[in-house]
């Protein structure tokens, strides 16, 4: 059963391809080589006469659009395009923000002179990076938007509302992309003396921002704590944990009745908001990108960003990497 299953789809593919010889142009030789993927050669054929892994990958990969044109417009109308792209960036492209923005950029170079592939690609590229799925993709987004879409007049299919919501969440996040130095972040304690973020001397430091009355933050901020007691303290590991809604007495009460000792408590005061407000500066939220909570941060000695908006369990996976590899010798 199996050979003959084989032998048709063979049988299927050589018909689709003579069909797309003998009218190239036509919308069906289109849906056909939109549906073709490469074929990695057979492990004889490849280098050194075995199969190589690396090599079938990038085979693979460097196939992957053969045949497809990225001024071709009359893709847009069929369900083939965009799950094309779905699999070649979730499972041909390395998920690293360099990588991603390497392949976008060569994607709407080739998609140009075709405005509506072009709207179409950018649209994508930017729901996909907007809120990535992956930590630290974001940046793509940043990219995007300063090289193709602020103050470009051209980009004119996004409505004014998304046009103001891309242009928030790309300010508020390129102030806290993965390797970029944190903000500082000038807040007071609890007897409102002055605690400066970058003050703290220590080989990591995680911040968390926080909210007394939030019932997710009851949920997480003890579970964190015990981490830190057990764990992260001897480490060497720093808390600086940051108050955000709640309210000044409910912050202070959760903290003594759940005995959160050793953290770095602080908080934003009315007068250092309306300040700040005054003056036009961005608050902590705008340089954190802090719409929810609660959220962590960590940061290495020089108070670059590692990882930003995890569990405090992947957290703990983060730290554990960074010692481990700190120890080798």
């Amino acid at each position: 059963m199996t050979g003959k299953l084989r032998d048709l789809n063979e049988k299927m593919l050589h018909y689709r391809d003579s069909i797309a010889l003998k009218n190239p142009g036509s919308m069906l030789a289109t849906l056909f080589k939109a549906l073709k993927e490469p074929v990695v050669p057979p492990a004889a054929k490849q280098p050194g006469g075995k199969y190589d892994s690396l090599y079938a990958y990038n085979f693979f990969k460097g196939h992957y659009w053969d045949g497809i044109s990225f001024t071709d417009e009359r893709l847009l109308r069929t369900p083939i395009f965009e799950p094309r792209l779905d699999k070649y960036y979730k499972t041909l492209v390395v998920p690293e923000p360099d990588s991603i923005e390497k392949e976008v950029d060569a994607m709407l170079v080739k998609s140009a002179s075709n405005k509506e592939m072009y709207k179409y690609l950018l649209t994508y590229f930017v729901q996909q990076y907007i809120n990535p799925q992956y930590m630290g993709q974001d940046a793509v987004f940043v990219h995007l938007f300063e090289k193709y879409i602020n103050n470009n007049p051209e980009v004119d299919w996004f409505t004014e509302k998304y046009k103001k919501y891309m242009t928030d969440r790309a300010y508020s996040l390129m102030a806290n992309l993965i390797g970029a130095p944190a903000q500082n972040l000038e807040l007071v304690d609890t007897a409102e003396k002055p605690r400066p973020l970058y003050d703290i001397n220590a080989p990591y430091t995680v911040i968390c921002f926080w909210d007394a009355t939030c019932s997710h933050c009851k949920e997480v901020v003890p579970k964190l704590d015990s981490i830190y007691q057990g764990k992260w303290k001897q480490e060497g590991v720093v808390i600086y944990g940051v108050m955000v809604d709640g309210g000044k007495e409910a912050w202070v009460n959760y903290i003594r009745a759940n005995n959160l000792k050793d953290w770095i408590h602080v908080y934003e005061t009315a007068a250092q908001r309306d300040s700040g407000y005054a003056a036009g500066k961005p608050n902590y939220r705008q340089l954190y990108d802090v719409y929810q909570t609660p959220i962590l941060y960590l940061l290495d000695k020089n108070k670059r960003i590692i990882a930003k908006k995890l569990t405090y369990d992947q957290i703990d996976e983060v730290l554990n990497v960074k010692m481990k590899q700190a120890a080798k010798p």
